[in-house]
Parts: structure tokens; C-alpha cells; sequence
């Protein structure tokens, strides 16, 4: 043992080149790039990375009832909640939100809205997936060549929702109810959203 400050040899020196190692991954697969990251692949002499793109998501809000949230709610309406936690889950899960806006219980408007979603990676559309009469959003979807893979779950809250295929992009039909759809989000858009995105981690620990 070195006498009490006494130098040890080789201490607070680098060698050059001790933080790679031949063979290995620089960067692993699934890192999220921050400034970190991106340092390391520099000081690797990487200066292009392949990384996967976030995911554009499309977020649609349905009903007759729903005003936007500084508006004054007339008898029978509610302020739109959903869509302002919607687009902040989709950032929070890594995605590039969309914002569709809101789709009356009409058949026209919603195709209208639906269309906008063609440049999307997936759709996210709150309410409209029960067996009310004015819940027409399921019928259009698949009107317009979404292949339902499930529709209702034994979860509670969140059991009225749907898992689609339109066009390559997946489909997620959620409850209207504010807290159904966040917890369907949490359980079934997150994971998929990190999963598209290349992310390590797909599940919460």
C-alpha cells in the first residue's frame, strides 16, 4: 500500500482509448439519443447515426358534446380533456402528436377528419367505440378498410376499446371517458408507441 500521499503510478492518467473496447457496441441497440449518447458516437468518429424516426401519431377526439376547455359547457357538453392528454401521453411516449381535432357524431365529418390521418404511423381516436346511437367512429373506421383485430377487453376502466389495422397504421379505439382513456393509453399506445420507436424499454418498470 502506497504511504499517504504518496503518487500511485498511472493515477488520473487516461490510456487513449479506454472507454471503447474492439468488438463492442459503441452505443446499444435502443439507446435514446441524448447529448451523452451523441458524444460518445462522435468521440467514436461516427458523425451519422441510424436511428428509428418517433412515430407520427394521429389523435382524434369524437362527440357533439365536447368544446374546447376555455369555453363555457352549454347543458349536455363537456370540455374536450381528452385531447389535451392524449398529445401530451403521445410526446411523453416518445411520438410526434397530430392533432385531428374534433369529429361530430356525423359520418361525413368523421371520414373527413379520418383522411388527414393518411400520413400517420398510427390513430388514436377517444370515444365513439360503444353501441350508442351516436357511437359511429368503430362503423366508419372499418367503412374505410380498417381490419378490427379486437374490440373490448376485460379491463376496467377501459373495457370498449379497439385494436385496428387501416392501411399499415394500427388503430386505437378508446373509451370517451377521460380516465378509461388514459388508462387504455397507458396499457396498450404506450407500448406500441415505444415499440415503433425502437425504445429498449417498452414496458413501465
Amino acid at each position: 500500500a502506497a504511504a499517504l500521499g504518496q503518487t500511485l503510478s498511472g493515477r488520473h492518467v487516461r490510456p487513449a482509448g479506454e472507454d471503447f473496447r474492439a468488438g463492442r457496441p459503441v452505443l446499444e441497440k435502443g439507446t435514446v439519443l441524448g447529448p451523452a449518447a451523441l458524444a460518445v458516437a462522435a468521440a467514436a468518429g461516427r458523425d451519422a447515426i441510424r436511428v428509428h424516426r418517433r412515430p407520427r401519431v394521429a389523435v382524434l377526439a369524437c362527440g357533439d358534446e365536447l368544446v374546447p376547455p376555455g369555453a363555457s359547457p352549454a347543458l349536455g357538453q363537456v370540455r374536450n380533456a381528452n385531447s389535451v392528454a392524449l398529445l401530451e401521453q403521445v410526446r411523453l411516449a416518445g411520438g410526434e402528436p397530430i392533432d385531428l381535432g374534433v369529429a361530430r357524431d356525423d359520418r361525413l365529418d368523421l371520414r373527413e377528419r379520418l383522411a388527414l390521418a393518411r400520413r400517420a404511423d398510427a390513430i388514436v381516436v377517444s370515444a365513439g367505440m360503444s353501441v350508442g346511437e351516436k357511437d359511429l367512429a368503430r362503423s366508419v373506421l372499418e367503412e374505410i378498410g380498417m381490419a378490427t383485430k379486437f374490440w373490448r377487453v376485460h379491463v376496467k376502466p377501459g373495457r370498449p376499446i379497439l385494436f385496428g389495422i387501416l392501411g399499415g397504421a394500427p388503430v386505437f379505439g378508446l373509451p370517451g371517458n377521460p380516465v378509461s382513456t388514459q388508462v387504455a393509453f397507458e396499457l396498450f399506445v404506450r407500448p406500441a408507441l415505444r415499440r415503433m420507436a425502437g425504445r429498449a424499454r417498452v414496458f413501465r418498470p
